[in-house]
């Protein structure tokens, strides 16, 4: 039976065609066709050639798991997958940790991971949007869901089975109540579990992972499993003498745990490059008082080695494991994939979400060896023995560059030494220099704007105002204010030259991006000092900023002395001033720009008027619905659609409900708010999340809910979190 998630229709179509679904783009895949030779391609974990290629489908299936996620964000629905895609999926399955020979008699936990689709057709397949997981389902009805994130890796069914069990045995008390002197890992402790109980069953039940026996119904706590964990902690105490503490502990396993720390284990860990769009100050404390700081400084790990080119490192790995095609800038972050909820969750924690950095991209994967958890000590007793591990010994350095080389006619003699660092080209200008400048800009590469500003200081080229103009350009926008006063200060104060005009702009756009509109005032009335006129994108700078952090008052300070100063301002300034007097809900102020607007005295065209485009009609509409008056707002909607702007759409039916919420001296109007709702159904405009919330401001959280099951409205579809 196929029903669409959307309409419930049953055995009629699929979500994806569904004629009720929200008019957006639909779901163009990104793998548009399958090379002949990845079918043919047997899976080999020993061949280096067959891991290269791996890598290389994994991370296109990546890319294409983001493309995914973001159609199912615009959608609203899971996407069913056909044609080529789907067929990519199913080479995924065939080249990941699972059970492929499922002809073959194998043991429970193995028969768990065996698909049927190779006697049983390829059947249906979806991706699902809430689990970031593929949905396979064979013509005989039966589904199962797999994460793709295991698809085109060399992992093996045992190593998927393991780490279940592993998760399994962290979130269990005795794992949690350990002795400080138990030397046992989970790795080892999930093996020994798999060893005598081989058909252990595990679940998730909320955010842990229990062990199981029976089937069905009559499934419960595994208790024995628990004490086989609980006697295995005990038996791997160590005391500080270095002896163990159980008598009853083999000979071999004393050996086996108490082996040379300096032997690492064979167990590969991924390692994922995340790029941020931009590293300011407080995204570089943020990360250095994370948890994963914090462990590696327990492990004497640097968390910026010198190799990393400012790149943060959070895992334990050297400049080899990095592939030759990756360049690491400072604007990357390092460590292991399971890491990354927990650096996300820190970095919302700490960080307000207008100053926090975005995660642009994972530029790469790869996979490094797994440290040794006991590698931190620093000898083993083995047969009375005592066996010291060899320290790890830091190369002699083969060059050292003075920073006295940037003076002229001062060469430093080791300077001559042998190299395989890039030195400055001694025939390249100062036009060369400043084309590369200008390619970082455009990107706003930081790091590579600082490379090629060094480079010119040792080549003994000396900078002009626009290679420094370019430098507080790059810093203000990507958030490092305090090393754009750096760049101005050695323009102004070293090199002795006079700011231009676009510095000081520079410096007041980056202060104002950043929040700090005290520090923008502050460089605005110092560009008046240095006799430069403030232009009205500086005043707009201010603006904005004020109206970010909703200071009425300063904002109209500021619109006040633009208007005096050059006698008129943008359209910008008034869409500005009037969505703060929107989100205020001052409708009286918004309506006075607006009319000022529409007719004058104002405006650069010299025709006495700006154009009120529909941007300015919302803010009138969003005004009076912040100040529920239903009568106003539904006014300005229909005179938004009078001056050409469209029909009324999902934007104008919400404030439309948010009208006939209750307010203080004020009840709510529930019977108008079901009779907005309803004819914005029969106009055909779908609803979303916001709006149904809108709708429970109107006419009460039960009362929503029961119109929306008479008027069959699936609240799956549009991630309504008040009945999920």
């Amino acid at each position: 039976m196929v029903r669409c998630q959307t309409c419930g229709a049953q055995n009629s179509h699929s979500t994806r065609d569904c004629p009720s679904s929200a008019t957006a783009a639909p779901y163009a895949p990104l793998v548009t066709s399958i090379d002949p030779d990845w079918i043919l391609k047997e899976r080999n974990i020993e061949d280096p050639q067959y891991r290269a290629w791996l890598q290389e489908l994994h991370m296109l299936l990546r890319k294409e798991l983001d493309n995914l996620k973001s159609s199912c964000e615009r959608l609203r629905h899971d996407i069913e997958l056909e044609g080529t895609v789907k067929e990519f999926m199913h080479l995924g399955w065939r080249h990941g940790p699972y059970v492929h020979d499922s002809g073959q008699p194998q043991p429970n936990w193995k028969q768990k991971w065996a698909l049927k689709l190779p006697e049983q057709g390829d059947g249906r397949v979806w991706f699902v949007r809430e689990k970031e997981a593929i949905h396979f389902e064979d013509t005989n009805g039966m589904r199962r869901m797999l994460k793709a994130k295991n698809f085109f890796t060399p992992l093996l069914p045992e190593d998927n089975v393991l780490k279940k069990i592993g998760n399994a045995i962290r979130d269990s008390p005795e794992w949690k109540d350990r002795s400080p002197a138990c030397t046992a890992t989970v790795p080892e402790l999930a093996k020994r579990v798999l060893e005598v109980f081989p058909e252990v069953e595990y679940r998730r039940e909320g955010d842990i992972k229990v062990f199981l026996v029976g089937a069905g119904r009559k499934q419960q706590r595994h208790d024995a499993v628990y004490h086989f964990t609980s006697e295995e902690l005990h038996k791997r105490i160590v005391s500080e003498d270095g002896n163990a503490k159980s008598a009853a502990m083999s000979e071999s396993e004393r050996s086996r745990k108490l082996s040379l720390v300096a032997r690492a284990k064979t167990a590969m860990v991924t390692v994922a490059v995340l790029r941020f769009n931009r590293t300011p100050q407080i995204f570089h404390d943020a990360l250095l008082s994370s948890g994963l700081a914090k462990r590696m400084e327990v492990k004497a790990l640097a968390t910026e080695p010198p190799w990393a080119n400012g790149a943060q490192i959070f895992v334990a790995m050297n400049e080899e494991d990095v592939p030759v095609d990756v360049k690491l800038r400072q604007y990357h972050v390092i460590l292991d994939v399971s890491d990354i909820p927990e650096l996300d969750t820190h970095l919302k924690n700490t960080i307000p979400c207008k100053q926090r950095p975005l995660l642009k991209a994972r530029d790469a994967e790869f996979q490094v060896e797994a440290q040794d958890e006991d590698q931190d000590e620093p000898f083993a007793v083995v047969h009375t023995f005592i066996h010291y591990r060899e320290l790890p010994v830091t190369p002699r350095s083969t060059f050292t560059l003075s920073c006295n080389d940037a003076e002229q006619g001062f060469v430093n003699p080791r300077s001559q030494m042998r190299t395989s660092e890039p030195q400055p080209d001694s025939h390249a200008s100062l036009q060369d220099y400043f084309k590369t400048l200008k390619a970082s800009q455009r990107c706003l590469d930081l790091h590579e704007a600082v490379d090629c500003y060094s480079s010119m200081r040792r080549a003994s080229i000396e900078p002009n105002a626009q290679v420094f103009t370019i430098l507080i350009d790059i810093c203000g926008k990507t958030g490092e204010c305090e090393q754009a006063l750096w760049y101005f200060d050695q323009m102004q104060d070293v090199f002795k030259i006079h700011p231009p005009k676009v510095a000081f702009h520079c410096l007041i756009h980056a202060f104002a991006q950043s929040g700090n509109v005290h520090m923008a005032e502050t460089w605005l009335l110092k560009m008046q000092e240095a006799g430069y006129d403030v232009e009205l994108k500086s005043y707009n700078d201010l603006i904005r900023a004020c109206c970010a952090k909703g200071c009425v008052e300063e904002a109209q300070k500021w619109f006040a002395e633009a208007k005096a100063q050059l006698g008129a301002v943008d359209i910008t300034a008034y869409r500005l001033m009037m969505e703060l007097y929107a989100k205020k809900a001052m409708p009286d102020m918004a309506l006075h720009c607006f009319e000022e607007m529409e007719h004058g005295p104002q405006g650069h065209d010299n025709r006495g008027f700006l154009p009120c485009d529909a941007k300015a009609y919302k803010a009138m509409i969003v005004a009076y619905a912040k100040c529920e008056n239903y009568q106003k707002a539904y006014e300005w909607c229909c005179r938004k659609e009078e001056a050409g702007f469209g029909k009324l759409g999902i934007f104008e039916y919400s404030h439309l409900l948010h009208a006939c919420a209750p307010q203080q001296g004020k009840p709510a109007d529930p019977e108008r708010g079901e009779a907005i709702f309803k004819e914005q159904l029969e106009k055909g405009i779908a609803p979303s999340s916001g709006n149904l919330d809108a709708l429970a401001a109107a006419v009460g959280q039960t009362t929503a809910r029961k119109l929306c099951v008479e008027l069959n409205i699936d609240v799956r579809a549009v991630n309504w979190s008040r009945w999920m």
